[in-house]
């Protein structure tokens, strides 16, 4: 029994050795990991692709930090992601913005201006301008626009154009900026005379009238997560369910009107005698704008647009103005209204709008006002 005892311990005891000797040679021949390193391996380097190929590919993503930038431009860039990422937010439940970088459009314009004089002491006067029919093409990149457009009146007639039209708009989620510029030195109509011919309507060329106007205006806009002005007048998003905002701020204008009253159709002067020979109002305001605009979602294709704007503040004359030079109450606006279809990539748009401006001092009362429709059609690409 004991012989049998040692002999089991013995084998046993040289098992154990054998099998303590195969895990050693095993451990040793398995190399060391590091733990780290086997978890998160470091990542290989991306090449950085130039603005300009990428460009070319259709690729260019202003935002994306894989596009390399030279000096200046980067500058651009950054500062434009910065607006962009602080000014320029929606809500995607109500707005959707556009991938596209680039937009051409055909655009046809077409413009009136009317003006109502009315001298305190003298018969009321109604004038309106020849409509001006303008035709052309234009290649958009992000709020960059160049083009070119055709006077299509002065293209038949042969005659020079003597009437010019420019207009500015930038517009972002927060923040909507205007611009107008107006020139009319040609031949405008008289529509109506008090006291001549009962006050009914008439078509008398007078070339007695100058006019030029500047406007500028920068809005607010309240409701900016969930409505887009830019989707209604530049075509920047599209708006996917019905919103409008109060929107308010500030605008400038510039006039120069003269009449020359010795151009009057001599029937005219004789009936109803302005007795002044001319007048000139010749002024600047500075208004406070506020008003409402709501873009009505009627299915995936149409939407539809109602703004209205209107503007009180102060009027300062220049010294060569018939007024003089003083300090009077000031009254502006606008009216506009949109329809917009977009189908994918492709898109039209009727646009009209008024901008109004009225001048009134103890000798003479004055309405001047542009108004302008726009049928737009184009592609996003």
């Amino acid at each position: 029994m004991i012989v049998t005892t040692a002999l089991l311990w013995g084998t046993l005891s040289g098992l154990s050795q054998d099998i303590s000797l195969q895990l050693s040679l095993q451990t040793e021949a398995v190399p060391e990991t590091s733990l780290p390193d086997s978890i998160n391996p470091e990542p290989p380097y991306k090449a950085k692709v130039n603005w300009l190929q990428a460009l070319k590919s259709h690729r260019l993503d202003l935002d994306s930090p894989d596009v390399e930038w030279p000096g200046f431009l980067g500058f651009c860039v950054k500062a434009y992601n910065w607006f962009n990422d602080n000014f320029n937010t929606y809500d995607p439940e109500y707005v959707e913005t556009s991938d596209k970088l680039w937009k051409v459009r055909l655009t046809s314009d077409n413009w009136v201006d009317l003006y109502y004089f009315h001298p305190t002491d003298a018969p009321y006067m109604r004038l309106s301008g020849n409509i001006n029919p303008n035709l052309g093409a234009y290649v958009n990149f992000l709020a960059l626009s160049v083009g070119y457009s055709i006077d299509l009146r002065t293209l038949t007639s042969g005659d020079k154009a003597r009437h010019k039209k420019f207009d500015l708009q930038l517009a972002c989620s927060r923040l909507v900026f205007e611009g107008h510029y107006w020139q009319n030195s040609e031949s405008a109509y008289i529509r109506s005379v008090e006291g001549y011919k009962d006050g009914d309507w008439i078509r008398e060329s007078f070339s007695g009238l100058t006019f030029r106007s500047v406007h500028a205006s920068m809005m607010y806009v309240f409701n900016y997560r969930k409505f887009s002005y830019g989707a209604a007048y530049n075509l920047a998003n599209y708006q996917i369910k019905s919103a409008g905002s109060f929107m308010a701020g500030v605008m400038g204008t510039f006039y120069d009107a003269t009449f020359d009253m010795t151009k009057l159709p001599p029937d005219i002067a004789q009936a109803a005698p302005l007795g002044i020979a001319n007048y000139r109002l010749h002024y600047n305001s500075v208004l406070a704008i506020g008003g409402y605009s709501y873009n009505w979602v009627c299915n995936k294709h149409f939407m539809f647009n109602v703004s209205f704007f209107p503007a009180v503040g102060v009027s300062w004359n220049y010294a060569d103005s018939s007024d003089g030079n003083k300090v009077k109450l000031a009254l502006s606006g606008r009216q506009m209204f949109s329809l917009t279809y977009t189908n994918r990539q492709f898109f039209a748009t009727l646009n009209s709008n008024m901008t109004f401006n009225m001048y009134q001092s103890h000798r003479v009362g004055f309405l001047s006002a542009i108004e302008n429709f726009q049928l737009s059609t184009g592609v996003r690409f």
